[in-house]
């Protein structure tokens, strides 16, 4: 039996248990006492606690024995409620009950009130009187205030259970009490008031299925990979949980792979950012966001220190390469945790265009390992491969690995399966002009197959680029070069044209696209067509200058065009 199931058969036994006792869960901060303790006494049934009510009492920030035994009476809540807080209900309850049980007594007391009224200060300044009976929980020993000695707590504790019948839990991490003489009353009186001490020491794999109980592929994907990491902090687990759950309804109907990639990188930089102390194997956040990245590529400036090889190792042994855009989004989320949803779902279609083209790969190459790794007699089984191949996938198929899977479906007479694979390419791939012209391709000389040769020669004399005018003088400017297929499109363009263009377009862009056609006007040697693309460009920017007397002045002023 685990530790962990042995604390838990502990605690189950105490609060059924007739002999009131004290019991003690020690751990270090974060590792999940306080969350175990939640779950294992609601997991246990109202009827089989055998005292009647429940008081869960934080010490941080406690002053005084008084202040103490005031929490505990103000707390305390039905057993059968152990899910609610305390509240005006409650309290009300608990003070009538008071009343009731100490009868004479309290005559006096509350003959000029009712229940809650001016006298709630009195009615509580005797709340001890009440409490027993009942299953208190005394949590933050280490975090109370500094006039609250540990002498006169372990008092009270006492008194809980030897007077009042009380079962007493006491949680605390005793590693963080360091004063010497505090260490030393906690040994002297801990001894005899605890009977039983437990130290609270999940693994890594104990301390996911304690933080996450829910059931599904994310909460599986957490749990492994908190487990790879070895993180055994319960509020690190929750953090990253939480974070995958705010993620999640962006990813809920895309690939398994970007749920998996989404889980594995938010348990590696939540880990990075807040459990390094007790994760040492886990890189700093800079390594896996520079470093890691740029050493990928072999750009690293100087040779890596021992520290950093053992790393390298660690997301190697994890699966990490280097930040793609998902990443880098999810860093930024995990960081500042404010979740930029455009660059999340920008970055969620990258990926999923990648893990698409990627699946698509690998099943063309399955292909080809089905015929050429053995000598297996399964001709029909290669065809219905071929066959079997989805339009989505015939977009990563090259026109050099078209032609091959062709000749092999003609080489097994399968003449007719072959054309109606080049027919549905030229579908699928119809608007990708650049596809079909095999002189501009540098391996269009190794298409053999004359009937891939003549449609494509026949699409490519048909096709018309249907590219926005706008954004392949973008891509001009962005990369400071151009095709003949460029310069092709934009010389068909009329004035008019360009003027709905240029009016389509706002910001930095427009600029960018102006500058990018006026440009071709100032390269020596420009072609005829270059020159023509410029003087259209320009007639179509006076024409807009006619629209307003401020846009006459943005030509004549910004792009220095004057009306001839």
């Amino acid at each position: 039996m685990s530790n962990i199931a042995i604390i838990k058969t502990a605690i189950h036994e105490f609060l059924t248990s007739a002999e009131a006792q004290v019991i003690c869960l020690r751990g270090r901060w974060g590792v999940g006492k306080t969350y175990f303790w939640d779950r294992t006494i609601k997991e246990v049934a109202a009827h089989e606690i055998r005292r009647k009510h429940y008081s869960y009492v934080s010490l941080f920030g406690i002053n005084s024995i008084e202040e103490l035994r005031r929490r505990v009476f103000q707390s305390a809540v039905d057993v059968a409620m152990i899910d609610a807080s305390p509240s005006i209900e409650s309290l009300t309850k608990n003070t009538a009950a008071f009343s009731k049980q100490f009868g004479r007594l309290s005559t006096g007391w509350f003959a000029k009130t009712p229940v809650i009224g001016e006298y709630i200060e009195s009615v509580i300044a005797l709340p001890f009187l009440a409490v027993r009976k009942s299953v208190v929980c005394i949590d933050d020993v280490e975090r109370r205030g500094v006039d609250l000695n540990i002498r006169d707590l372990m008092g009270v504790i006492s008194e809980l259970k030897e007077r009042r019948d009380c079962c007493v839990a006491i949680i605390m991490n005793d590693d963080a009490i360091r004063d010497d003489a505090e260490k030393f009353d906690l040994a002297q009186y801990f001894e005899k008031v605890v009977d039983e001490s437990f130290r609270f020491e999940p693994t890594p794999d104990e301390a996911a299925k304690i933080a996450i109980a829910n059931t599904g592929l994310a909460a599986d994907l957490v749990r492994k990979y908190c487990c790879e990491l070895g993180i055994s902090n319960i509020r690190i687990i929750r953090k990253i949980w939480r974070a995958l759950q705010r993620v999640s309804p962006l990813i809920a109907n895309q690939d398994q792979l970007i749920l998996q990639q989404a889980a594995q990188s938010l348990c590696l930089f939540v880990a990075s950012l807040y459990g390094r102390n007790d994760l040492p194997n886990v890189p700093p956040i800079e390594f896996i966001r520079n470093t890691r990245s740029l050493s990928q590529w072999g750009f690293e400036d100087d040779k890596p220190t021992d520290e950093q090889k053992a790393w390298s190792a660690s997301l190697d042994r994890y699966g990490f390469r280097y930040l793609d855009a998902f990443d880098k989004a999810l860093l930024e989320f995990a960081q500042q945790s404010r979740l930029d949803v455009a660059s999340v779902e920008a970055a969620i279609k990258e990926l999923s265009a990648k893990i698409a083209e990627s699946k698509s790969q690998k099943k063309i190459q399955a292909i080809w390992n089905l015929y050429g790794n053995s000598f297996d007699e399964n001709e029909s089984e290669v065809i219905s491969e071929i066959v079997s191949l989805k339009n989505d996938d015939l977009k990563y198929l090259s026109a050099g690995n078209l032609n091959s899977i062709v000749d092999l479906l003609k080489s097994f007479g399968a003449a007719e399966k072959a054309t109606d694979l080049i027919s549905r390419y030229l579908t699928v791939r119809s608007n990708e002009p650049e596809v079909f012209n095999l002189t501009k391709n540098p391996f269009g000389d190794r298409i053999t197959d004359q009937e891939i040769r003549a449609a494509f020669a026949a699409k490519n004399i048909h096709m018309k680029d249907e590219r926005l005018p706008g954004e392949v003088l973008l891509k001009i400017a962005r990369d400071h070069g151009w095709n003949p297929e460029d310069i092709a499109l934009l010389r068909s363009l009329s004035v008019d044209e360009f003027v709905e263009v240029l009016r389509t377009y706002k910001g930095p862009d427009l600029s960018r696209i102006i500058r990018a056609a006026l440009d071709f006007g100032r390269i020596q040697g420009a072609s005829d067509d270059m020159l023509a693309i410029t003087k259209s460009v320009r007639e179509a920017l006076v024409k807009i200058g006619h629209t307003a007397r401020i846009n006459k002045v943005r030509v004549e002023s910004m792009y220095k065009v004057n009306e001839v």
